[in-house]
């Protein structure tokens, strides 16, 4: 009989506030949510692009920065799990400043600083206790040594 082991995985989000070593693995106890002992699941599909990104300005051109961007993506997240993402955020604030931990194109974890980006759930996608189609995206990426 084969022997599986489950994968382990090194997604790491922190505030800015709290540099890299306060860097939490999301799938680890964050004391969140029902009975206060969950994790988040790991990110699936992650998406990591070593190239520009390209935006609108308010003018309507494409604005190409330089840095790498990357993006988490859930199928599904339950309501607190999308709420702990949305407690980095202050009142309005559509971005926030970040220390994270991905996997890059040749699927290797680095740690980042960046500028994440609010997650927005897909339109319409409110589910029975929680939120479907959750895409996560960190902009303005500068590599950071990993504790």
């Amino acid at each position: 009989m084969p022997y599986y082991t489950t994968p382990v995985y090194e997604f790491m989000l922190g505030t800015e506030a709290g540099g890299l070593a306060g860097m939490e693995n999301i799938e680890s106890d964050l004391g969140i949510g029902p009975g206060g002992h969950n994790s988040l699941i790991p990110p699936f599909p992650h998406d990591f692009q070593w190239g520009s990104v390209a935006r609108s300005s308010g003018a309507g051109l494409e604005v190409l920065d330089g840095f790498p961007w990357a993006t988490w993506h859930w199928d599904f997240l339950k309501v607190w799990m999308y709420e702990w993402l949305q407690a980095f955020f202050t009142s309005n604030a559509q971005s926030v400043e970040v220390y994270f931990k991905t996997k890059d194109d040749e699927d290797a974890y680095r740690c980042f600083k960046a500028v994440m980006h609010r997650p927005k759930a897909t339109e319409g996608a409110r589910g029975v206790g929680g939120f479907f189609d959750v895409t996560l995206r960190f902009t303005r990426l500068e590599e950071a040594s990993c504790p």
